[in-house]
């Protein structure tokens, strides 16, 4: 991540990618992927305790 910002309540956070992030076979990292993480984290056993509330918009 090249930055996270969160609201002023906490409750709402933006995660910007850093310009040229990348996976190990050069493909780009989107928005997108952050999100399948984030939700993908939240679903483990201990996700809930790791990421509370979180929930991503669609």
């Amino acid at each position: 991540m090249s930055s996270w910002t969160a609201s002023d309540d906490l409750k709402a956070w933006r995660f910007t990618p850093a310009k040229d992030a990348q996976f190990h076979d050069g493909t780009p990292v989107t928005a997108e992927d952050v999100v399948f993480s984030l939700r993908r984290l939240r679903g483990t056993p201990s996700g809930a305790s790791r990421l509370p509330g979180i929930k991503a918009k669609n």
